[in-house]
């Protein structure tokens, strides 16, 4: 069972970090829904939109050709 538990804790952990309030991780795409979910405010983000993470406070939206 502690290990078990020892599992279930890492693994919470390693997703935990992905994306937290107006924090991304640099060199990751985000779907602009989920940057909203995780306290991105700003009002350019559309949620149907595909975001490119910079820095960890700066997105660019990812030109999609379709």
């Amino acid at each position: 069972m502690v290990k078990f538990i020892s599992v279930v804790i890492a693994t919470l952990a390693a997703i935990n970090p992905v994306v937290q309030a107006g924090d991304c991780t640099p060199g990751l795409d985000y779907c602009g829904h989920t940057l909203k979910e995780h306290g991105w405010q700003e009002k350019r983000l559309d949620g149907h939109e595909l975001y490119h993470c910079e820095s960890k406070d700066n997105v660019t939206p990812i030109m999609m050709p379709w």
